[in-house]
């Protein structure tokens, strides 16, 4: 991110990129490997049901809500809150669903299970989002990166949706007023970011910026 780029691959795990302005400079982090912490009884429910899954495992965010987990999300929504109506359990058997399947039921409302199940997910990515903008002050912007995000594109810029409701739910969130939030349409950024490089290398340049 410019002075905060958020890099979210979510289909495959959750991590980040902080890049300073001015010279262009690119410092990889690993916040998807710290840990979750819950903020509200649901979630400590779903912590406890995540910890009981993998008991050996650290529950980091990555476990929690990155792409993978859409399912885990899925499977404690159904035992706690058994009363959503869920067709596409019955159609495939709950250990058979998919986080595309997930997501595209979700998105034309037709099972609430899962509906519920993306809410909760985006609950869980807007919180981590604006730690990072209130972590880094990402004046520059947060970018977010991923065919995870890319299919959610409606659903992250939804005024009153989980997502943003839940990027702002800070203490400082004045400040998040002052960050743009820029959606990434390309996917495979991290093969682009590596072809600039090698380009960049072969032709002898220091400078990000001296590259076209």
């Amino acid at each position: 991110a410019e002075d905060g780029i958020r890099d979210a691959q979510e289909s495959r795990g959750l991590g980040d990129v902080y890049k300073r302005q001015v010279h262009g400079d690119v410092f990889p982090g690993e916040s998807g490997h710290t840990s979750f912490s819950p903020q509200s009884e649901l979630e400590w429910k779903y912590y406890q049901f995540v910890q009981d899954k993998y008991p050996n495992a650290l529950i980091d965010l990555e476990k929690c809500f990155a792409g993978p987990a859409l399912p885990d999300i899925y499977q404690f929504i159904r035992q706690s809150k058994p009363e959503l109506e869920s067709p596409l359990e019955k159609e495939v058997g709950v250990e058979n669903v998919t986080g595309k399947l997930i997501v595209g039921r979700a998105l034309d409302n037709s099972d609430q299970a899962c509906r519920e199940t993306l809410n909760f997910f985006l609950t869980l990515y807007g919180r981590e989002v604006g730690n990072i903008g209130l972590r880094l002050l990402t004046l520059g912007g947060i970018y977010l990166v991923g065919g995870l995000s890319k299919s959610l594109k409606d659903e992250l810029c939804q005024k009153d949706g989980p997502f943003l409701k839940e990027y702002f739910n800070h203490r400082m969130s004045h400040i998040l007023n002052d960050v743009r939030l820029i959606l990434v349409n390309i996917v495979e950024l991290g093969l682009l970011g590596a072809y600039v490089e090698a380009c960049r290398l072969s032709q002898g340049i220091d400078d990000l910026h001296d590259f076209e």
